[in-house]
C-alpha cells in the first residue's frame, strides 16, 4: 500500500477534488467505483501511519483481504492516472507549463490517432490529426515524437502518390532525427557538466575545460545545422560554463544575461524551471564576482519559478546559503541552512544532503560553536568518497576546530592522519591539489611551533602570502569545498596579519 499512498498523498487539493467527481459520477451504476473513493478517503486520512491492506479491507469489506480489496487497489491506482490526464487538471492554469500542456496533448492525440488510423470510416480524421500533430511537434522541437509521426505521412503519401511524395518527406525525416540526436546529445553535455561539477569537489580542471570546449564547438556546428532553439539554450549553458571555468565570471555572466533573453523570446522554451535556473546561473557569477546583494537578488527571482521544496529549489536555496555565508550573514545563512536540511535525500541523492550537512558544520564554525561544529563533523559523509576533494575539506575544518578547542594532542594525529591520506591517493593515482598541499604544510608548521600565536613562523607566512593570491593554482575559489577560506582563519587565529611579499613565481613551498 505504501506505493498507492504516496501516490494519493502526492495529489494536490483540487486534483482530490476532480478524483472525487470522477469517481463518485459512475457510483450510481457501479458499486465498485464508490469503494474506490472509500479506499481512496481511507488513505487519506492516514496521513502518517500506512493501514495495511488487511484493515482496508475490513473497513470495506468487512471482511479479511481477499482478491476483492487486491483488484480494488488496482482499480484505485488505474483511476488516480486517468483522473489525472482529464482536461480540468492539465489544463489548470499553474499546474504546468505551456510546453509540458502541449506534450500532454500532443501524446494523447498520438494515442487517438492511433486508434482512429486502422478504421477506414475514420480515416479522413485520423489524417486531419496526424497533420495537426505534425504542425504543432515542429513548432515546439517536439523532435522524436515529429519523425515518429512523419514517417505514417511518408507510408501514406507513397502509397497514394508514390515515390516524389515519398522521398521527400525522408528527407525531412532524416533532418529531424538529426536534430532529435543534436538535442538529446546537448541535453547529455549540460548533465556531464552537472555531474563534473556535483561530484568531483576537486576535479581535473584542465580535464574540465576540455570537456567544456569540445561540448561547445560540437554544439556550435549543431546548432548552426538545425537552428533548435533547445540546442541554442543548452549551448548558451555551457558557453557560460566554460567561461567560468576559465575564470571570466564577468563573460560568463553576460552569457548568462543572453541566455535569459532568449528563454523569455522563445515562449516553447520558457519552462519556470529553466527561466528560473539561468537566473540561478546569474546568481552564481556574482557570487564568484562578490556581488552578494545582487546575487541575492537573482535568486529570490530564480525562487519565484520554483515549486517550494521542489529539487530545482533546494539548488536555488544553496545558492542563496552561499551568498549569505560569504557576506558573513551567518545568522541567515543558518536559517537557510536548516531550509536545506529539511529537504529529503531519497529526493536529492545522498551525496548532496551531505554537503549541506557539512554546511551546516561550516555555520557552526563561523558561530564559534567549534565543540558542535566537531561533532557534526563525527558523522559519516556520503562526501568522502570523493576523496582528495570534499573529504579533504572535512579533515581541514576538523584540525580548525580541534585547533580552536585547544586539543592540540588530537590536531598533531589528525594533521599526520592528513598527509597520510593525500599520500595513499596520490599513490592510487589521483591528483592532490596543490593548495591541498599547502594548506597541509601550513598546519605542519602551525604544530612545529606548539600552536603559539605571534610567533615567528617566517615560511608559513610565505605560504599564507601564497594561498591569499589571485588568479593562482593554489589560489582560494568560492563555490568549492573550501568554504571557509583556511589562509584567512589561520592569519586571523595566530595573528599573523602582517604578511611578507609572496615567494617568486614556481617556488610553491609544498608537502613532500
Amino acid at each position: 500500500m505504501e506505493e498507492l499512498h504516496a501516490l494519493i498523498h502526492s495529489l494536490s487539493r483540487q486534483q482530490i477534488k476532480v478524483l472525487k467527481k470522477y469517481l463518485v459520477s459512475f457510483s450510481t451504476r457501479n458499486e465498485s467505483e464508490s469503494r474506490t473513493w472509500d479506499l481512496a478517503q481511507l488513505l487519506l486520512k492516514s496521513e502518517k501511519n500506512i493501514p495495511t491492506l488487511n484493515e482496508c479491507s475490513i473497513k470495506i469489506y468487512n471482511h479479511v483481504k481477499d482478491s476483492r480489496i487486491e483488484k480494488l487497489k488496482s482499480r484505485l491506482h488505474n483511476k488516480v492516472f486517468d483522473s489525472l490526464m482529464i482536461d480540468i487538471n492539465v489544463e489548470r492554469k499553474g499546474t504546468f507549463d505551456e510546453l509540458d500542456q502541449v506534450i500532454i496533448k500532443v501524446l494523447r492525440k498520438s494515442a487517438l490517432y492511433q486508434t482512429l488510423r486502422l478504421s477506414a470510416k475514420s480515416r479522413a480524421t485520423a489524417n486531419e490529426i496526424l497533420d495537426e500533430i505534425i504542425s504543432v511537434t515542429k513548432k515546439y522541437e517536439m523532435y522524436g515524437v515529429l519523425a515518429d509521426h512523419l514517417k505514417h505521412k511518408k507510408w501514406g503519401k507513397g502509397w497514394r502518390q508514390g515515390f516524389i511524395p515519398f522521398n521527400k518527406i525522408n528527407e525531412e525525416i532524416s533532418f529531424y532525427e538529426y536534430c532529435s540526436l543534436a538535442v538529446g546529445k546537448a541535453t547529455d553535455y549540460y548533465y556531464k557538466m552537472l555531474m563534473h561539477l556535483n561530484f568531483e569537489g576537486n576535479q581535473d580542471k584542465k580535464k574540465y575545460q576540455e570537456f567544456l570546449r569540445e561540448a561547445v564547438a560540437d554544439m556550435t556546428k549543431d546548432f548552426e545545422y538545425t537552428k533548435s532553439a533547445v540546442v541554442g539554450h543548452y549551448l548558451k549553458l555551457l558557453e557560460m560554463a566554460y567561461a567560468q571555468s576559465l575564470g571570466d565570471y564577468s563573460l560568463a555572466k553576460r552569457v548568462g544575461e543572453q541566455m535569459l533573453e532568449l528563454l523569455i523570446n522563445n515562449l516553447f522554451l520558457s519552462r519556470k524551471s529553466r527561466i528560473g535556473s539561468c537566473y540561478d546561473n546569474i546568481a552564481e557569477c556574482d557570487i564568484y564576482l562578490g556581488n552578494y546583494e545582487s546575487a541575492l537578488q537573482h535568486v529570490a527571482n530564480a525562487q519565484r519559478y520554483f515549486a517550494v521544496r521542489s529539487p530545482d529549489y533546494y539548488v536555488s536555496k544553496e545558492q542563496e546559503f552561499f551568498a549569505l555565508f560569504y557576506m558573513n550573514g551567518t545568522e541567515k545563512a543558518k536559517e537557510t541552512c536548516q531550509v536545506l536540511l529539511s529537504s529529503s535525500p531519497a529526493n536529492l541523492g545522498d551525496f548532496r544532503f551531505a554537503k549541506y550537512t557539512f554546511y551546516n558544520a561550516c555555520v557552526l564554525f563561523k558561530q564559534g560553536l567549534f565543540r558542535e561544529c566537531s561533532h557534526v563533523l563525527r558523522m559519516k559523509f556520503e562526501l568522502t568518497k570523493d576523496r582528495l576533494g570534499w573529504e579533504i575539506a572535512i579533515r581541514v575544518l576538523r584540525i580548525m576546530a580541534q585547533i580552536e578547542l585547544e586539543k592540540h594532542d588530537e590536531v598533531q594525529l589528525m594533521i599526520h592522519s592528513l598527509q597520510k591520506h593525500i599520500e595513499r591517493n596520490v599513490r592510487r593515482g589521483d591528483t592532490a591539489h596543490e593548495r591541498d598541499r599547502m594548506i597541509l604544510k601550513v598546519f605542519q608548521l602551525l604544530e612545529k611551533e606548539g600552536f603559539r600565536k605571534g610567533s615567528g613562523f617566517t615560511q608559513a607566512r610565505k605560504l599564507l602570502a601564497q594561498l591569499a593570491e589571485k588568479g593562482k593554482p593554489y589560489s582560494w575559489i568560492p563555490l568549492s569545498p573550501e568554504l571557509i577560506p583556511v589562509h584567512e582563519w589561520v592569519i586571523k587565529k595566530f595573528g599573523l596579519e602582517k604578511e611578507e611579499k609572496p615567494v617568486a613565481r614556481g617556488k610553491a613551498v609544498t608537502a613532500g
